[in-house]
Protein backbone atom coordinates (compact mmCIF):
# COMPACT_ATOMS: atom_id res chain seq x y z
CA UNK A 1 0.00 0.00 0.00
CA UNK A 2 1.50 3.70 -1.09
CA UNK A 3 -0.43 7.06 -0.50
CA UNK A 4 -0.30 9.92 -2.60
CA UNK A 5 -0.96 13.24 -0.84
CA UNK A 6 -3.21 15.54 -2.73
CA UNK A 7 -3.34 18.91 -0.52
CA UNK A 8 -2.88 19.28 3.01
CA UNK A 9 -5.16 17.44 4.70
CA UNK A 10 -6.32 14.71 2.06
CA UNK A 11 -4.36 11.36 1.74
CA UNK A 12 -5.49 8.54 -0.69
CA UNK A 13 -4.20 5.23 -0.30
CA UNK A 14 -3.06 3.60 -3.23
CA UNK A 15 -3.04 -0.40 -3.28
CA UNK A 16 0.26 -1.27 -4.06
CA UNK A 17 0.62 -1.85 -8.46
CA UNK A 18 -2.93 0.38 -9.09
CA UNK A 19 -2.92 3.22 -11.16
CA UNK A 20 -4.92 6.13 -9.91
CA UNK A 21 -8.65 6.43 -11.83
CA UNK A 22 -8.73 9.95 -13.92
CA UNK A 23 -11.41 11.21 -11.49
CA UNK A 24 -8.69 10.92 -8.14
CA UNK A 25 -6.44 13.14 -10.01
CA UNK A 26 -6.62 16.61 -8.86
CA UNK A 27 -3.99 19.05 -8.95
CA UNK A 28 -2.41 16.69 -10.87
CA UNK A 29 -3.18 16.75 -14.53
CA UNK A 30 -3.23 13.02 -16.60
CA UNK A 31 -1.15 12.91 -19.45
CA UNK A 32 -2.34 13.77 -22.29
CA UNK A 33 -2.00 11.37 -25.70
CA UNK A 34 0.12 12.87 -28.57
CA UNK A 35 -1.38 12.76 -31.66
CA UNK A 36 0.41 12.83 -35.28
CA UNK A 37 -0.79 16.50 -35.37
CA UNK A 38 0.29 17.11 -31.95
CA UNK A 39 3.66 15.78 -32.07
CA UNK A 40 6.99 17.51 -31.94
CA UNK A 41 8.69 18.60 -35.30
CA UNK A 42 11.97 16.64 -34.06
CA UNK A 43 10.09 13.71 -33.42
CA UNK A 44 11.87 10.55 -35.26
CA UNK A 45 10.28 9.34 -38.19
CA UNK A 46 11.95 6.56 -40.20
CA UNK A 47 10.71 5.36 -43.59
CA UNK A 48 13.20 2.96 -44.59
CA UNK A 49 11.95 -1.02 -44.87
CA UNK A 50 16.02 -2.18 -44.06
CA UNK A 51 19.47 -1.53 -43.04
CA UNK A 52 22.78 -2.46 -42.86
CA UNK A 53 24.51 -1.41 -38.94
CA UNK A 54 27.77 -3.34 -39.18
CA UNK A 55 29.94 -0.08 -40.02
CA UNK A 56 31.52 0.34 -36.28
CA UNK A 57 34.65 -0.36 -34.31
CA UNK A 58 35.30 0.49 -30.42
CA UNK A 59 34.34 4.07 -30.57
CA UNK A 60 30.67 2.76 -32.38
CA UNK A 61 29.37 3.54 -35.76
CA UNK A 62 31.54 5.08 -38.22
CA UNK A 63 30.42 7.74 -40.87
CA UNK A 64 29.37 5.36 -44.28
CA UNK A 65 30.80 7.40 -47.02
CA UNK A 66 30.07 5.45 -50.27
CA UNK A 67 27.27 2.84 -51.42
CA UNK A 68 26.47 0.63 -55.00
CA UNK A 69 23.78 -1.44 -56.07
CA UNK A 70 24.90 -5.00 -57.56
CA UNK A 71 23.47 -5.50 -61.31
CA UNK A 72 20.57 -7.57 -60.03
CA UNK A 73 19.78 -5.76 -57.30
CA UNK A 74 19.96 -7.89 -54.30
CA UNK A 75 23.38 -7.19 -52.75
CA UNK A 76 24.68 -3.89 -51.72
CA UNK A 77 28.21 -3.02 -51.37
CA UNK A 78 29.31 -0.03 -48.75
CA UNK A 79 32.88 1.45 -47.08
CA UNK A 80 33.09 3.81 -44.51
CA UNK A 81 35.77 5.86 -42.31
CA UNK A 82 36.06 2.35 -40.32
CA UNK A 83 38.55 1.07 -43.52
CA UNK A 84 36.00 -1.16 -44.10
CA UNK A 85 33.91 -2.87 -47.13
CA UNK A 86 30.44 -4.86 -46.12
CA UNK A 87 28.74 -6.76 -49.21
CA UNK A 88 25.26 -7.29 -47.69
CA UNK A 89 21.60 -8.65 -48.66
CA UNK A 90 19.20 -6.10 -49.38
CA UNK A 91 16.10 -7.60 -48.47
CA UNK A 92 17.37 -9.10 -44.96
CA UNK A 93 20.60 -6.74 -44.15
CA UNK A 94 22.75 -9.79 -43.62
CA UNK A 95 26.51 -9.87 -44.62
CA UNK A 96 26.68 -11.82 -47.35
CA UNK A 97 30.59 -13.14 -46.81
CA UNK A 98 33.57 -11.18 -45.34
CA UNK A 99 35.25 -8.81 -47.94
CA UNK A 100 38.84 -7.17 -47.77
CA UNK A 101 40.17 -4.46 -44.94
CA UNK A 102 41.77 -1.30 -46.17
CA UNK A 103 44.56 0.61 -43.96
CA UNK A 104 42.59 3.91 -44.32
CA UNK A 105 38.81 5.10 -45.10
CA UNK A 106 37.45 3.54 -48.56
CA UNK A 107 36.06 6.26 -50.66
CA UNK A 108 34.62 4.83 -53.95
CA UNK A 109 33.30 1.19 -54.23
CA UNK A 110 31.81 -0.31 -57.76
CA UNK A 111 30.66 -3.85 -59.31
CA UNK A 112 31.48 -4.37 -63.27
CA UNK A 113 28.56 -4.70 -65.62
CA UNK A 114 27.97 -8.42 -65.18
CA UNK A 115 28.07 -8.14 -61.12
CA UNK A 116 31.19 -11.04 -61.26
CA UNK A 117 33.28 -8.27 -60.02
CA UNK A 118 33.55 -5.75 -57.16
CA UNK A 119 35.89 -3.29 -56.21
CA UNK A 120 36.79 -0.97 -53.65
CA UNK A 121 39.39 1.84 -53.38
CA UNK A 122 40.78 3.30 -50.20
CA UNK A 123 42.90 6.27 -48.91
CA UNK A 124 45.10 3.86 -48.26
CA UNK A 125 46.36 3.89 -51.96
CA UNK A 126 44.98 0.27 -52.45
CA UNK A 127 42.08 -1.46 -54.27
CA UNK A 128 40.88 -4.72 -53.90
CA UNK A 129 38.91 -6.53 -56.41
CA UNK A 130 37.47 -9.92 -55.48
CA UNK A 131 34.53 -12.05 -56.65
CA UNK A 132 30.88 -11.63 -55.49
CA UNK A 133 30.12 -15.18 -55.68
CA UNK A 134 32.59 -16.25 -52.88
CA UNK A 135 34.55 -13.36 -51.27
CA UNK A 136 37.90 -14.43 -53.09
CA UNK A 137 40.36 -11.50 -53.64
CA UNK A 138 41.49 -11.52 -57.39
CA UNK A 139 43.50 -8.48 -57.52
CA UNK A 140 45.21 -6.05 -55.04
CA UNK A 141 45.68 -3.11 -57.10
CA UNK A 142 47.84 -0.03 -56.00
CA UNK A 143 48.81 3.07 -57.61
CA UNK A 144 51.23 6.04 -56.72
CA UNK A 145 48.65 7.79 -53.77
CA UNK A 146 45.57 7.76 -52.30
CA UNK A 147 42.70 6.60 -54.65
CA UNK A 148 40.05 9.39 -54.93
CA UNK A 149 37.87 7.82 -57.24
CA UNK A 150 36.97 4.20 -59.00
CA UNK A 151 35.14 3.51 -62.15
CA UNK A 152 34.58 0.51 -63.78
CA UNK A 153 34.15 0.11 -67.87
CA UNK A 154 30.31 0.05 -69.04
CA UNK A 155 31.11 -3.40 -70.98
CA UNK A 156 34.24 -4.71 -70.42
CA UNK A 157 36.00 -5.85 -67.25
CA UNK A 158 38.14 -3.15 -67.08
CA UNK A 159 38.43 -0.66 -63.79
CA UNK A 160 40.03 2.82 -63.90
CA UNK A 161 40.95 4.95 -60.67
CA UNK A 162 42.00 8.18 -59.50
CA UNK A 163 44.81 9.66 -57.60
CA UNK A 164 45.57 12.24 -55.24
CA UNK A 165 48.92 13.19 -56.94
CA UNK A 166 47.35 14.06 -60.39
CA UNK A 167 47.41 10.35 -62.15
CA UNK A 168 45.01 7.92 -63.42
CA UNK A 169 45.38 4.51 -63.40
CA UNK A 170 43.70 1.44 -65.49
CA UNK A 171 43.98 -2.18 -64.83
CA UNK A 172 42.37 -5.36 -66.74
CA UNK A 173 40.71 -7.79 -64.49
CA UNK A 174 41.48 -10.20 -63.47
CA UNK A 175 44.97 -10.22 -65.39
CA UNK A 176 46.00 -6.70 -63.92
CA UNK A 177 47.82 -5.35 -67.07
CA UNK A 178 48.06 -1.52 -66.31
CA UNK A 179 48.04 1.96 -68.36
CA UNK A 180 48.47 5.37 -66.45
CA UNK A 181 47.60 8.81 -67.72
CA UNK A 182 49.64 11.64 -66.58
CA UNK A 183 48.69 15.51 -67.29
CA UNK A 184 47.13 17.20 -64.22
CA UNK A 185 48.55 18.82 -61.16
CA UNK A 186 46.29 18.39 -58.61
CA UNK A 187 44.21 15.68 -57.21
CA UNK A 188 42.12 13.85 -59.45
CA UNK A 189 38.57 14.66 -57.89
CA UNK A 190 36.64 13.02 -60.82
CA UNK A 191 36.44 10.89 -63.71
CA UNK A 192 35.24 7.60 -65.37
CA UNK A 193 34.64 6.01 -68.88
CA UNK A 194 32.37 8.14 -70.73
CA UNK A 195 28.72 5.77 -71.92
CA UNK A 196 29.67 4.14 -74.54
CA UNK A 197 33.33 3.37 -72.99
CA UNK A 198 35.70 4.47 -75.80
CA UNK A 199 36.45 7.52 -74.12
CA UNK A 200 37.94 8.63 -70.32
CA UNK A 201 37.18 11.80 -69.01
CA UNK A 202 38.97 13.23 -65.63
CA UNK A 203 38.65 16.49 -63.53
CA UNK A 204 40.94 17.94 -61.41
CA UNK A 205 41.32 20.33 -58.64
CA UNK A 206 43.94 22.18 -60.76
CA UNK A 207 40.79 23.42 -62.60
CA UNK A 208 41.47 21.06 -65.61
CA UNK A 209 39.30 18.40 -67.58
CA UNK A 210 41.44 15.86 -69.56
CA UNK A 211 39.72 14.12 -72.26
CA UNK A 212 41.67 11.15 -73.06
CA UNK A 213 41.29 7.70 -75.40
CA UNK A 214 41.97 4.80 -73.60
CA UNK A 215 43.87 2.38 -76.04
CA UNK A 216 46.84 4.72 -76.51
CA UNK A 217 46.53 6.45 -73.04
CA UNK A 218 46.77 10.23 -74.39
CA UNK A 219 44.88 12.76 -73.78
CA UNK A 220 43.02 14.06 -77.30
CA UNK A 221 41.83 16.86 -75.72
CA UNK A 222 42.59 19.55 -72.65
CA UNK A 223 40.46 22.24 -71.38
CA UNK A 224 42.07 24.74 -68.86
CA UNK A 225 41.42 27.48 -66.53
CA UNK A 226 43.48 29.44 -68.88
CA UNK A 227 40.58 29.18 -71.07
CA UNK A 228 38.56 32.07 -70.37
CA UNK A 229 35.51 30.11 -71.05
CA UNK A 230 36.04 26.81 -68.78
CA UNK A 231 37.58 28.54 -65.95
CA UNK A 232 34.95 27.22 -63.19
CA UNK A 233 37.41 26.78 -60.33
CA UNK A 234 38.76 24.02 -58.90
CA UNK A 235 36.81 20.85 -60.87
CA UNK A 236 34.55 19.03 -57.96
CA UNK A 237 31.78 16.72 -60.40
CA UNK A 238 31.02 15.07 -63.42
CA UNK A 239 28.05 13.46 -65.63
CA UNK A 240 27.99 12.04 -68.92
CA UNK A 241 25.64 12.51 -71.94
CA UNK A 242 25.46 11.19 -75.30
CA UNK A 243 28.75 13.25 -76.64
CA UNK A 244 28.48 15.59 -74.32
CA UNK A 245 29.98 15.34 -69.96
CA UNK A 246 28.85 18.67 -67.75
CA UNK A 247 31.28 19.29 -65.17
CA UNK A 248 30.91 21.70 -61.95
CA UNK A 249 33.67 23.62 -60.01
CA UNK A 250 33.79 24.40 -56.63
CA UNK A 251 32.39 28.17 -57.52
CA UNK A 252 29.47 27.02 -58.76
CA UNK A 253 29.68 27.20 -61.89
CA UNK A 254 29.22 24.36 -64.43
CA UNK A 255 30.28 23.65 -67.97
CA UNK A 256 29.11 21.82 -71.11
CA UNK A 257 31.76 20.15 -73.22
CA UNK A 258 31.49 18.00 -76.10
CA UNK A 259 33.37 14.86 -76.17
CA UNK A 260 33.93 14.59 -79.69
CA UNK A 261 35.73 18.15 -80.32
CA UNK A 262 36.28 19.31 -76.95
CA UNK A 263 34.42 22.11 -77.34
CA UNK A 264 32.82 24.38 -74.70
CA UNK A 265 29.16 24.31 -75.45
CA UNK A 266 27.63 26.13 -72.88
CA UNK A 267 27.84 27.81 -69.54
CA UNK A 268 26.12 26.74 -66.86
CA UNK A 269 25.93 29.29 -63.45
CA UNK A 270 23.25 29.26 -61.47
CA UNK A 271 24.78 28.02 -58.11
CA UNK A 272 26.40 29.90 -55.59
CA UNK A 273 28.34 27.52 -54.48
CA UNK A 274 31.01 23.73 -54.67
CA UNK A 275 28.64 21.82 -57.29
CA UNK A 276 29.07 18.35 -55.81
CA UNK A 277 26.97 15.86 -58.00
CA UNK A 278 25.41 16.19 -61.69
CA UNK A 279 23.22 13.38 -63.68
CA UNK A 280 21.66 13.87 -66.95
CA UNK A 281 17.79 12.60 -67.73
CA UNK A 282 18.12 9.45 -70.20
CA UNK A 283 14.63 10.60 -72.43
CA UNK A 284 14.54 14.37 -72.03
CA UNK A 285 17.15 17.13 -73.03
CA UNK A 286 17.64 18.06 -69.22
CA UNK A 287 20.66 17.81 -66.63
CA UNK A 288 20.31 18.00 -63.04
CA UNK A 289 22.80 19.85 -60.99
CA UNK A 290 22.90 20.00 -57.14
CA UNK A 291 25.29 22.30 -54.47
CA UNK A 292 26.63 23.36 -51.38
CA UNK A 293 23.60 26.21 -51.67
CA UNK A 294 21.09 23.68 -50.77
CA UNK A 295 19.48 23.44 -54.09
CA UNK A 296 19.19 21.81 -57.43
CA UNK A 297 18.88 23.01 -60.99
CA UNK A 298 17.49 21.71 -63.94
CA UNK A 299 18.90 22.49 -66.98
CA UNK A 300 17.34 22.89 -70.42
CA UNK A 301 20.58 21.72 -72.40
CA UNK A 302 19.20 22.90 -75.80
CA UNK A 303 18.54 26.13 -74.24
CA UNK A 304 21.52 26.12 -70.86
CA UNK A 305 18.97 27.68 -69.32
CA UNK A 306 16.97 26.33 -65.80
CA UNK A 307 13.99 25.05 -65.90
CA UNK A 308 12.96 24.22 -62.49
CA UNK A 309 15.05 24.68 -58.82
CA UNK A 310 14.55 22.09 -56.08
CA UNK A 311 15.27 23.26 -52.37
CA UNK A 312 16.62 20.94 -49.41
CA UNK A 313 17.22 22.51 -46.12
CA UNK A 314 21.07 21.78 -46.49
CA UNK A 315 24.18 20.68 -48.70
CA UNK A 316 22.58 18.27 -51.65
CA UNK A 317 24.92 15.49 -51.59
CA UNK A 318 23.95 12.89 -54.26
CA UNK A 319 21.25 12.89 -57.10
CA UNK A 320 20.00 10.33 -59.44
CA UNK A 321 17.19 10.11 -62.37
CA UNK A 322 14.95 7.02 -62.01
CA UNK A 323 16.29 4.07 -63.98
CA UNK A 324 13.13 3.44 -65.82
CA UNK A 325 10.56 6.49 -65.06
CA UNK A 326 13.13 9.03 -66.28
CA UNK A 327 11.64 11.79 -65.37
CA UNK A 328 11.72 11.52 -61.64
CA UNK A 329 14.82 12.77 -59.91
CA UNK A 330 15.85 11.61 -56.32
CA UNK A 331 17.99 13.81 -54.02
CA UNK A 332 19.85 13.25 -51.09
CA UNK A 333 21.31 15.70 -48.65
CA UNK A 334 22.75 16.94 -45.96
CA UNK A 335 19.52 17.74 -43.95
CA UNK A 336 19.03 13.68 -43.56
CA UNK A 337 16.20 13.81 -46.24
CA UNK A 338 15.40 11.94 -49.82
CA UNK A 339 13.11 13.92 -52.28
CA UNK A 340 11.71 12.48 -54.97
CA UNK A 341 11.00 15.00 -57.90
CA UNK A 342 9.25 15.64 -61.15
CA UNK A 343 11.15 17.40 -63.65
CA UNK A 344 8.33 18.17 -65.72
CA UNK A 345 6.16 20.00 -63.35
CA UNK A 346 8.91 20.87 -60.89
CA UNK A 347 6.47 19.16 -58.13
CA UNK A 348 8.05 16.91 -55.26
CA UNK A 349 6.45 13.72 -55.66
CA UNK A 350 7.76 12.07 -52.08
CA UNK A 351 10.29 12.68 -49.19
CA UNK A 352 11.56 9.75 -46.89
CA UNK A 353 13.43 10.24 -43.11
CA UNK A 354 15.10 7.95 -41.20
CA UNK A 355 18.66 8.64 -41.10
CA UNK A 356 20.22 11.06 -37.84
CA UNK A 357 23.06 12.77 -39.32
CA UNK A 358 24.03 14.04 -43.16
CA UNK A 359 23.11 11.64 -46.20
CA UNK A 360 26.76 10.63 -48.08
CA UNK A 361 25.71 8.82 -50.74
CA UNK A 362 22.60 7.15 -53.06
CA UNK A 363 22.06 4.14 -55.19
CA UNK A 364 18.92 2.76 -56.66
CA UNK A 365 18.42 -1.23 -57.91
CA UNK A 366 18.33 -1.05 -61.79
CA UNK A 367 14.36 -1.85 -61.93
CA UNK A 368 13.70 1.74 -59.46
CA UNK A 369 11.50 -0.37 -56.60
CA UNK A 370 14.24 0.50 -54.39
CA UNK A 371 17.07 2.78 -52.78
CA UNK A 372 20.13 2.91 -50.64
CA UNK A 373 20.88 5.57 -48.59
CA UNK A 374 24.73 6.05 -46.79
CA UNK A 375 25.21 8.54 -43.85
CA UNK A 376 27.53 10.09 -41.18
CA UNK A 377 25.09 8.05 -38.94
CA UNK A 378 27.21 4.87 -39.35
CA UNK A 379 24.12 3.59 -41.17
CA UNK A 380 23.44 2.35 -44.77
CA UNK A 381 19.21 2.48 -44.97
CA UNK A 382 17.29 0.22 -47.88
CA UNK A 383 13.89 2.53 -48.75
CA UNK A 384 10.98 1.04 -51.31
CA UNK A 385 10.15 3.95 -53.71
Amino acid sequence: MSTENHGQDEIIEVPEGEAMEEEEWENDEAPEEVTEEQAPDDMFEDDSVQGFFGHRNDDGPQSVFVVAIHPNGTMVLTGGSDDSTYLWNIEDGETVFPTPRHGDSVVSVGFNADGHYAASGGMDGKIFVFRTSNGEIVNQLEGSAEVTWIDWHPSGNILLAGQSDGSVWMWTIPGAAVRTFFGHSGPVSCGGFDRDGKKIVTGSEDGSVYIWDPRTGTATHKITRDDARFAIGRVISLGFGNDSVLVGGDEGACRLIQLSSGRVLGALNDHTSCVEAIAFCESLPLAATAGVDDKICIWDLNSSRVRHTFKHSDTVTAILFHPIEHYLLLSASADMSVKMWDVRSGEMVKDWGGHQDMILDLAITPDGTKFVTTSDDGTALVFAI
